[in-house]
């Protein structure tokens, strides 16, 4: 089942730095995209990956934090490129200029995949994320 489709891609989402001394976050950002009618501060943790086991951080600076894990099948151009187990990031402070500002709050990270995303032929294409039926913790990541 379709549950995301994002706009075109660009360096930040892909982790592509700008310039040389550009600091590459290795993660993308679930904003929008081409939903329409959605709150994406909620939508992604609470419905989206609303199943998926999710535990605050450790580290007292990032109590607000919330991480849980996913298997990512990942497909582009029509090529399957494997399996990942990567991490989510939801930021739960509500008080946030992030949050206040209608921003996004839950960010996928690349890790194993991120030399798979690292790639300047993919800016501009969309990715679209399916959730497969009845695997709480498994979705299909397709770029075209």
């Amino acid at each position: 089942m379709l549950v995301w489709e994002s706009g075109p891609l660009a360096e930040r989402d892909l982790t592509i730095p700008k310039k040389k001394n550009t600091h590459q976050t290795g993660s993308m950002y679930f904003k929008k995209g081409l939903l329409k009618g959605i709150d994406q501060r909620h939508y992604f943790r609470d419905e989206v990956f609303s199943e998926l086991e999710w535990k605050y951080d450790n580290k007292l600076r990032l109590a607000h934090i919330e991480r849980a894990f996913a298997k990512f099948k990942i497909i582009i151009k029509g090529e399957e490129m494997g399996d990942f187990e990567l991490v989510l990031s939801h930021n739960t402070d509500i008080n946030s200029k992030t949050y206040k500002e209608n921003n996004c709050m839950t960010s996928l990270i690349w890790g194993d995949a991120r030399s798979l995303m690292a790639k300047s032929e993919l800016l501009g294409l969309n990715a679209q994320l399916f959730k497969v039926k009845d695997e709480k913790d498994k979705f299909i990541l397709e770029i075209e």
